[in-house]
């Protein structure tokens, strides 16, 4: 029994750590200048084939003005850390009942129900981790 004591809490770390990673590289800022920097290219391009072309000035803007999008976000964007420190309170409160019902045995493992619902619930905390704009 004190073999699988490791392998669980390594287990419970690994699916943390997975979700997070799966939730916070949806869009992030290095998609946003892979973009600008397809566009750049397409541009360049454009110039190069057919240098007085209408739609080589709408891209440009149209580039001009994500920057200006993502300069704005990247100043104003902040993690919300109480939400962040909070999650992962409970996520270690939750790994260390559930390590402590599996170490002690007995029906003492009817405690890593309460552990993974404990863990589930501080899932609310992974938006947490995602930068954002805040109105205030």
């Amino acid at each position: 029994m004190q073999v699988w004591v490791p392998v669980i809490a390594a287990f419970v770390s690994v699916v943390g750590a997975v979700a997070i990673a799966l939730y916070t590289h949806r869009q992030t800022r290095r998609d946003v200048r892979a973009m600008i920097k397809s566009d750049a290219e397409v541009l360049k391009l454009l110039k190069e084939i057919n240098p007085n072309a209408d739609g080589a000035a709408k891209l440009a803007g149209h580039i001009d003005w994500r920057i200006e999008q993502m300069t704005k976000f990247e100043r104003g964007a902040r993690r919300d850390w109480a939400s962040i420190w909070t999650a992962l309170l409970v996520w270690a409160v939750a790994i260390a009942g559930g390590i402590a019902a599996v170490a002690a045995g007995g029906w003492w493992r009817l405690f890593i129900a309460p552990a993974v619902l404990l863990f589930v619930v501080g899932l609310a905390g992974i938006p947490g981790f995602k930068k954002q704009v805040r109105e205030t």
